[in-house]
Order: structure tokens, then C-alpha cells, then sequence
């Protein structure tokens, strides 16, 4: 069966993408940011701009997946970068989902767009 793509085929990104793994924290919550529909959750970044990530999510259980599909929901990722004291704290929203690798199982990217950064401070 094949999976549904949210990205379009030609995509063009607004800004420089940083090809770095770092480790991400993340939660599900409802549009509003006032309700969690999810534990933290733990993934890794496969790159990063301005404009958002694409977060790689290993092991992921159906639920958490068919709750990352839904449209109208809001992802809270904290990154952890190094020489950093804090992670970096933002809001996203889910633009496209693909699975990794053509066995299927359970590891996929997930394509995130910023909704809003908090200030960067060391």
C-alpha cells in the first residue's frame, strides 16, 4: 500500500537547510497549544532551516503516526544543539509525511514548518 505524501513534487524551499542530526524532543498538542495529545516523544533532526525541519521519527506507534496526520494540530519540538545550554523551543506544523526506507515498518520524516520560534539566548 502505498503512503500518502503531503509534499507537492515541486517544492521549492525558501531558505539554506543545515544537513545536521540532532536530538529533538517533541509533543502532539491541538491548535490551540493548549492541549497535549501526546507524551514527549523523542526524534532526530535529518535537517534544519530557517523556515522549519525535517524531523526523522524512529519507532513510531500507530496512534502517535495517525495523530501527526491529522492537519489542524501543532508539534512542540525542543532541539538540542550543541555548545548550547538550552534547547531551542519552537511550534511547527505538520506540510508533509513519508516513510523511511521501502520496507515500510515504522521510521518516517515528517516535514515541519515553523509557527513560531522563542529567542535564542546562550
Amino acid at each position: 500500500m502505498a503512503e500518502e505524501i503531503l509534499r507537492e513534487d515541486n517544492e521549492r524551499r525558501n531558505y539554506v537547510r543545515l544537513d545536521s542530526v540532532f536530538p529533538v524532543t517533541f509533543r502532539i498538542m491541538e491548535s490551540d497549544a493548549k492541549t497535549c495529545l501526546s507524551e514527549w516523544l523523542q526524534g532526530f533532526t535529518n535537517n534544519l532551516g530557517k523556515g522549519g525541519l525535517c524531523l526523522r521519527i524512529n519507532n513510531i506507534n500507530a496512534q502517535t503516526l495517525q495523530l501527526i496526520r491529522k492537519k489542524d494540530l501543532l508539534i512542540c519540538v525542543e532541539i538540542e544543539l550543541p555548545l548550547s545550554p538550552h534547547p531551542v523551543k519552537a511550534t511547527a506544523r505538520v506540510s508533509w509525511i513519508q516513510p523511511v526506507g521501502e520496507e515500510g515498518g515504522n521510521k518516517y520524516l515528517v516535514g515541519l514548518n515553523y509557527d513560531k520560534i522563542e529567542n535564542f539566548q546562550n
